[in-house]
C-alpha cells in the first residue's frame, strides 16, 4: 500500500501545475493523509477534485478504492480515476485499466483495459508496461503475442519495476517470446524478490523445488516459500502446506501442513480450499470430518477447480458426509469431465456403466473411460479393458482388453495386475501360462489386493505355476480372509477342517465358515451346517472374527479416487 501511494505521489509531481490556491489546498489534504487524518484528507481532496484538479481527483479515487476515510466504493473510484485519466494522469490511466480488467465499478472489458494501459505505458509508466505485457501474454483484449509481451515486460523491468521483472522472468522460464532460459529467469526473479515482491519469492522457491536453472534444493525452496508465505502470498502458503505434508526440507508435520492450507483457503484460493478439503477427508493434521471436507470441496468446485468437482462427484456417489445422490454425483463428474479432468471422466464413465443417476449406456461409458485412459488414468484403463473383455459398448476383443490391462499394470496398478493374472490363468486373449499368472497375482498381492492373495493360495494348493505348498497357501488365504474376502475365508475354513498345511481344528474351521456365512454366502452356509453336524460343535460357541474391507486409494498430489477390485463381482474361487 505504501509503495502504491509513493508511486501515486511521484505521478502527482510529473504532470503540469494548477493554480496556487488549489495547490495549497491539495498540500494541506496530502499532509492530513500522511498524518493519518483520512477524514480531513478526504474532505480536502473532495474540494479540490470538484474544482477540476486532476491531483485531487486522483487522490479521491484512491481513497474510494481502498476505503480510506470513506466507505470503499469501486464505482466512485472508477469515476474519479476516469476524470484524472482523461486529463493525462499516467497513474490514473493504469488504475482505470486495472479496474476494467477486474470489473471493479464497471463492466469487465479487457479491450478498454488494454487501451488505458497502452496510454499509460506510452508515458513510460513502468507498472502499466508490465500490465500491458500481461495482456499480450494472455491474449486479453488483444491478440496474444508473446513477442510484444516480452517487449513491454522488458521496458518495465529496465525501469526497475518488480512486477515487470517477475513477468519477464516467467517469459524466460516458459520460453514465451524468447528461448527458454532458467538461469535468466532465476536472475530476474531474484531482482524482483530483492524488492520484496512475494510472487517473485514464491517463483524462486519453485525453481529450487523443481531444480530449474539451479540444483534442486528443498531447504532453499522452503526458505523462499516461507518468505513469500509470511508476506501473505497464498500460492506460497499452499507450497508450505505441501512441504510439511511431504516432509520436504523439514520434518513431516501434517498439523502444520493443515495450518498453511487453511491460510491459503481463507484467502479464497481454489487450490488452498481443495488441499484443506483433502486434509479433512483423510484426517491428516486434523480430525477427519466429511462435512467440512464437503464444504471446502464445494467452495473450490464453485470456483471451477476441476479436481474439486471430481471429488464432489465421488463424495455424492459414495455418500461421504452427505446423503448419497447419484444425480448430484453425475452433475459434478460432468462439470469436471468437461474441463478435461481425468478422474471426473472416469467417474462419469462409471456412472454410465452402472446406470447411476443416468440411464445405463455402455457406449457413453466407453467414451468417457477412453478419454480418461488417454490421460493415463489407470482405473479408466482397467475399466476399458473390462469393457473389451465383456463386449459392453464395443465388440468383444480379448486382445484389446489385454492391451489396456497391460498399460495399467505397467503403472503397478494392483487391479490391472490381478486382471493380467486372470487372463494368463485362463488363456483369455493370450496363451495360457500359469507361471505368468502367478507372477501377476504376486505383484497385486504384494500391494494388499485381497482377490490376488486368495488366488495365490489357490495356486499353491493346486501347484499351478508354482510348487505345491500348503503352508504358503494358508498364509495367503489368511491375508485375504483378514481383509474380509469371503472365498478366502471359506478356503481357510476348509484347510482347518481338513488339516491341510495346519493342525486340524474344527473350531477354527467353523469360525471362518460362520464369518463367510454371515456375509450371506450360500456355500459357506452349507459347509457350516455340515461341519456342525459332523463335529457336534455349534458355531455360536466359536469367536467371530472381525474383518477389514479393502479399499484402494489411487492418489497423486491433487487427486484421489477410491476403487474396489474389479474381479470381486464375479470372483473366481
Amino acid at each position: 500500500m505504501k509503495k502504491i501511494l509513493l508511486i501515486l505521489l511521484i505521478s502527482l509531481g510529473l504532470i503540469g501545475s494548477v493554480n496556487s490556491a488549489s495547490t495549497d489546498r491539495h498540500e494541506i489534504a496530502m499532509s492530513a493523509y500522511e498524518s493519518g487524518d483520512y477524514q480531513k484528507a478526504f474532505k480536502g481532496f473532495s474540494a479540490t477534485a470538484k474544482t477540476g484538479d486532476w491531483k485531487g481527483q486522483e487522490m479521491l479515487a484512491y481513497m474510494y478504492y481502498y476505503g480510506k476515510g470513506v466507505t470503499k466504493n469501486f464505482k466512485q473510484a472508477f469515476n474519479w480515476y476516469l476524470k484524472a485519466a482523461t486529463k493525462g494522469s499516467m497513474y490514473s490511466q493504469d488504475r482505470l485499466a486495472v479496474m476494467y480488467g477486474k470489473g471493479q465499478g464497471v463492466t469487465k472489458d479487457y479491450k478498454q483495459a488494454f487501451n488505458w494501459h497502452l496510454k499509460s505505458a506510452n508515458q513510460e509508466y513502468a507498472s502499466a508496461q508490465s500490465n500491458l505485457g500481461w495482456l499480450y501474454s494472455k491474449g486479453k483484449g488483444v491478440k496474444q503475442d508473446y513477442k510484444k509481451a516480452l517487449y513491454w515486460f522488458q521496458k518495465g523491468a529496465d525501469q526497475g519495476d518488480a512486477s515487470a521483472q517477475l513477468n519477464l522472468g516467467t517469459s524466460y522460464r516458459r520460453g514465451e517470446g524468447v528461448d527458454q532460459d532458467y538461469k535468466q529467469a532465476l536472475y530476474l526473479y531474484k531482482k524482483a524478490a530483492d524488492q520484496g515482491n512475494p510472487s517473485a519469492q514464491n517463483a524462486i522457491g519453485e525453481m529450487y523445488q523443481y531444480g530449474l536453472g539451479v540444483t534442486r534444493d528443498y531447504k532453499q525452496a522452503l526458505y523462499w516459500f516461507q518468505k513469500s508465505a509470511n508476506a501473505g502470498n497464498p500460492t506460497a502458503q499452499g507450497w508450505m502446506g505441501h512441504m510439511y505434508e511431504k516432509g520436504k526440507g523439514l520434518t513431516q508435520d501434517y498439523k502444520k501442513a493443515f495450518e498453511w492450507h487453511q491460510k491459503a483457503a481463507n484467502q479464497g484460493t481454489d487450490y488452498g480450499q481443495i488441499n484443506l478439503a483433502e486434509a479433512y477427508y483423510s484426517g491428516q493434521g486434523i480430525t477427519k470430518d466429511y462435512k467440512q471436507a464437503l464444504y471446502w470441496f464445494q467452495k473450490s468446485a464453485e470456483q471451477g477447480n476441476s479436481t474439486a468437482q471430481g471429488w464432489l462427484g465421488y463424495i455424492y456417489r459414495m455418500g461421504k458426509g452427505v446423503k448419497q445422490d447419484y444425480k448430484k454425483a453425475l452433475y459434478w463428474f460432468q462439470k469436471g469431465a468437461d474441463q478435461g479432468d481425468d478422474y471426473s471422466q472416469n467417474g462419469l464413465g462409471k456412472a454410465y456403466e452402472s446406470g447411476e443417476g443416468v440411464d445405463q449406456d455402455y457406449k457413453q461409458a466407453l467414451y468417457w473411460f477412453q478419454k480418461a485412459a488417454d490421460q493415463e488414468n489407470v482405473d479408466a484403463q482397467t475399466s476399458l479393458g473390462e469393457m473389451y473383455k465383456d463386449g459392453n459398448g464395443v465388440t468383444m476383443d480379448y486382445k484389446q482388453a489385454l492391451y489396456w490391462f497391460q498399460k495399467a499394470a505397467d503403472y503397478e496398478y494392483a487391479y490391472a495386475q490381478e486382471w493380467m493374472g486372470y487372463m494368463y490363468e485362463n488363456g483369455t486373449g493370450v496363451t495360457k501360462d500359469h507361471k505368468k499368472a502367478f507372477d501377476w497375482y504376486q505383484k497385486a498381492a504384494d500391494q494388499g489386493n485381497r482377490y490376488s492373495e486368495n488366488k495365490l493360495g489357490n495356486m499353491y494348493i493346486e501347484g499351478k505355476g508354482v510348487t505345491k505348498d500348503y503352508k504358503k497357501a494358508l498364509d495367503w488365504y489368511q491375508k485375504s480372509a483378514d481383509q474380509g474376502y469371503i472365498y478366502a475365508q471359506i478356503n481357510l475354513g476348509e484347510m482347518y477342517e481338513n488339516g491341510e498345511g495346519v493342525t486340524q481344528n474344527n473350531k477354527l474351521a467353523l469360525t471362518w465358515y460362520r464369518t463367510a456365512a454371515d456375509q450371506g454366502n450360500s456355500k459357506a452356509k452349507t459347509k457350516l451346517k455340515a461341519l456342525e453336524l459332523k463335529s457336534g460343535i455349534k458355531s455360536t460357541a466359536t469367536n467371530k472374527i472381525a474383518s477389514k474391507v479393502e479399499n484402494k486409494t489411487i492418489k497423486d498430489d491433487n487427486n484421489v479416487m477410491m476403487v474396489n477390485s474389479p474381479l470381486e463381482d464375479h470372483a473366481i474361487e
